[in-house]
């Protein structure tokens, strides 16, 4: 079994799991990931890179053994955690110059409050992990139904007032954002948190040019495993 690690980040307390020694098998999963030839763009993801699905059952049984964990750590009721869904293979390659102005200031997943995010790191510590932010002018941590529109507003509002983000990862405090809390990546380590968090990875692609990640091997790049994970009561 893993080593669990449990806190809480923001003004309203949202929760963070880490999880190490996640897999029973990590290398093996990377192994059957194959190559970079067998990662592609995502349709209407706005991921900054590529993709490939997971077709391993036994990864969710992997999942399950934590459950109960889990569900004590956010204080639900046993029983409601579902399991893992949509897992899949990632590669975060994409050049700062290449970014979208969406894809350079801290995301959320979705509004569902049910819903969290596993990341999976099956990379070294030097790619970067996940962080979390604040969006400075509405003081928004996590979005829902009702701050959706108003980050949305906003960010609209500061397009015009501050310009657009320039073409870097967000690494850290902006003028726009403010880090709030940070998991740093770990070989064979997972993160969960509320997919509706406002987050974003810390991405360090200046390891190796962008010849070099069209050709090297998976172990060599920032190769994750995301999953959904949904509960019937959300914390």
């Amino acid at each position: 079994m893993g080593k669990f690690e449990h806190f809480f980040i923001g003004t309203g307390r949202w929760p963070i799991v880490v999880i190490d020694d996640f897999h029973q098998a990590p290398t093996t999963l990377v192994n059957n990931a194959g190559d970079i030839s067998r990662f592609d763009p995502y349709k209407n993801d706005f991921y900054p890179g590529v993709k490939q699905s997971l077709d391993d059952d036994s990864y969710a049984t992997n999942f399950a053994r934590y459950a109960d964990d889990f569900s004590r750590m956010l204080g639900i009721v046993r029983g409601t955690v579902g399991g893992l869904q949509a897992s899949v293979y990632a590669i975060a390659n994409s050049l700062p110059s290449e970014l979208l102005p969406i894809q350079r200031i801290p995301h959320y997943d979705t509004a569902r409050q049910q819903q969290f995010a596993l990341v999976h790191y099956l990379c070294v510590p030097e790619w970067g992990g996940t962080a979390f932010y604040r969006h400075r002018s509405t003081n928004i941590e996590r979005i829902d139904g009702q701050s959706e529109r108003v980050f949305q507003q906003a960010l609209g509002r500061e397009a015009t007032t501050h310009g657009l983000p320039p073409a870097e990862y967000v690494n850290g405090d902006t003028p726009l954002f403010e880090q709030i809390g940070m998991v740093d990546a770990k070989f064979n380590r997972a993160v969960i948190y509320p997919a509706s968090l406002l987050h974003s990875g810390n991405i360090r692609l200046h390891r190796l040019s962008h010849k070099q990640m069209a050709t090297s091997k998976l172990s060599a790049m920032r190769l994750t495993i995301t999953s959904q994970l949904n509960i019937e009561s959300a914390p």
